[in-house]
Formats: structure tokens, sequence, C-alpha cells
């Protein structure tokens, strides 16, 4: 057994397991993935990482989120426009 697995806590003290730590109340997202989630955050994957982040955080975290969503999605447009115009203007 590897030693730092097999160890008997409380479960005031939450439980960390796949990146979400389990609480007798509830689960919260761990922070690690939550910045990871932020990241690789693109316009192919939003609808997988917001249900992660709406599933596991807390509402301060999906609002944020949220934004980030937000401002990734306009940075997209108008990165496209961009290449749009630039062809139209040769």
């Amino acid at each position: 057994m590897n030693a730092k697995n097999h160890k008997i806590i409380e479960a005031k003290q939450g439980l960390k397991y796949l990146g979400v730590i389990l609480w007798p109340k509830g689960r919260t997202l761990n922070g690690r993935n939550l910045k990871r989630a932020h990241q690789r955050l693109n316009a192919g994957n939003i609808s997988s990482y917001s249900g992660l982040v709406k599933k596991y955080a807390g509402h301060k975290q999906i609002k944020q989120f949220n934004w980030v969503v937000y401002e990734k999605l306009v940075a997209d447009f108008y990165d496209d426009h961009k290449e749009l115009d630039n062809i139209l203007l040769i």
C-alpha cells in the first residue's frame, strides 16, 4: 500500500479525491483544477469545463468562471474578425 493513501482521517478534514475535496455536507473543486480549467478553456470545451465548475465550485467561483468564459469568447470573436478584415483588405 502507498504510505500516503492509507491514512484514516475525520470527515470534517475533507477527503481529496480526483480533484474534488469531499466534505460531510458537500464538495468543492480543488483550486489547482479550477486554475487548469481557466488555462485550458477554449471554444471547443466550454461546455465541459462549465459543467465541471457548476457541479463542484462555489457561487463566487462560478461567477468568476463565467466572466473568464465571456472574456475568452469575446477575444476569440475579435480575433476571428480581424483575420477576416485582413483578408478583405488584400
